[in-house]
């Protein structure tokens, strides 16, 4: 089966790949809840909502629960990982220094790189805030932007600053490389 290890594919974001993708079947779907008070409804999830991605025979999707879960080939639970804030953006999983890497946004205004092999915490990285996109990687760069205004590039070793433009307003676009 095809690997899919970030949104759109890839990080020029074509939303396409020859062969047939990876699935278990696993339950990804979002609950919805519906509270009441005297003059409003409210709508609250439970369970995932953004979309999975997959490598290796691995599968690793966020929830709004603020957590990374990542299910093998037979659809067991490997790890999870908790931040404190939701996620509505795709992983992305890169293979950097030899090892397999996932790396995710939260609404916590942070961006998180783990180890795919067990979910552990490489780095952490506090951005300008909420992170509701899904990073892209150039070289040894993670490229990520924020509802800050900001488009980043980190270090994809320790998650240190190379450079920040503030391009404005809430950002809800995921960045895309050019091979260019």
């Amino acid at each position: 089966s095809a690997d899919w290890p970030s949104e759109g594919h890839d990080f020029q974001r074509r939303n396409f790949v020859s062969e047939s993708l990876y699935t278990a079947d696993l339950n990804l779907t979002a609950t919805p809840s519906i509270y009441r008070d005297s003059e409003n409804a409210y709508v609250t999830y439970s369970g995932p909502v953004a979309k999975a991605v997959a490598l290796s025979q691995s599968l690793v999707v966020g929830s709004i629960d603020g957590s990374v879960r990542c299910f093998g080939k037979e659809g067991s639970l490997i790890w999870t990982f908790q931040t404190n804030g939701s996620i509505y953006s795709t992983a992305s999983i890169v293979e950097f220094q030899g090892n397999e890497v996932v790396a995710i946004g939260s609404t916590d205004a942070y961006v998180y790189l783990l180890s795919l092999a067990d979910g552990h915490l490489i780095w952490s990285k506090k951005l300008g805030g909420p992170v509701n996109t899904s990073p892209a990687v150039s070289d040894s760069h993670l490229i990520v932007t924020s509802n800050s205004g900001n488009v980043s590039a980190l270090n994809l070793t320790d998650g240190s600053e190379v450079w920040t433009v503030n391009v404005g307003g809430y950002q809800w676009a995921s960045p895309a490389i050019t091979s260019d």
